[in-house]
């Protein structure tokens, strides 16, 4: 199969790893609930100020990223597991290979020939991705402020959700 990395990445190491979460992060403790990993503790690795916040989490809907409860950047899973293993990871050559290769084995799938445009190609999806994260998670917040106000209060009073119902849903 003769695929660009960024769709590698997208449509095959992702969605491969989505199985493979507590292997690829065993620090953070995640759990299987509905269609996400939840960990209790942020990204980071500390546990949260409030145990109901901060929370980290990884959705099949924005499956690529590791969210934080309560904030509005995500980050890879390419680029937490960087992190989190020392690769000094810059967004570059060699170095990115390397982790994409390691997150292979991980997921036990052969990592696909390296070509001279993967890298831009992945940075640009990679910034698209994260721009669309971040209008979810604003949308989902402006419920709770005064402007969405008469659209919280349509889904709880017409529709019969609480509160947390809507929190817990995602619904921006």
């Amino acid at each position: 199969i003769n695929m660009t990395i960024t769709s590698f990445i997208w449509e095959k190491l992702y969605p491969s790893l989505f199985y493979h979460i507590p292997d690829v992060f065993p620090d953070m403790d995640f759990k299987r609930v509905r269609g996400k990993w939840i960990s209790a503790k942020k990204r980071d690795g500390s546990a949260p100020k409030t145990p109901k916040r901060d929370k980290s989490y990884i959705s099949e809907r924005f499956i690529g990223n590791v969210m934080e409860q309560g904030e509005d950047k995500p980050i890879t899973i390419i680029d937490l597991y960087a992190e989190k293993n020392g690769f000094g990871y810059k967004p570059q050559g060699a170095t990115l290979w390397e982790v994409i290769k390691k997150l292979c084995s991980i997921a036990n799938i052969d990592a696909p020939q390296i070509s001279k445009e993967w890298e831009k190609k992945y940075q640009e999806e990679k910034t698209r991705q994260e721009k669309l994260l971040a209008s979810y998670e604003r949308q989902k917040k402006a419920l709770f402020t005064p402007e969405g106000k008469a659209v919280l209060q349509y889904l709880t009073d017409v529709r019969g959700y609480t509160e947390e119902e809507v929190r817990l849903m995602g619904l921006g």
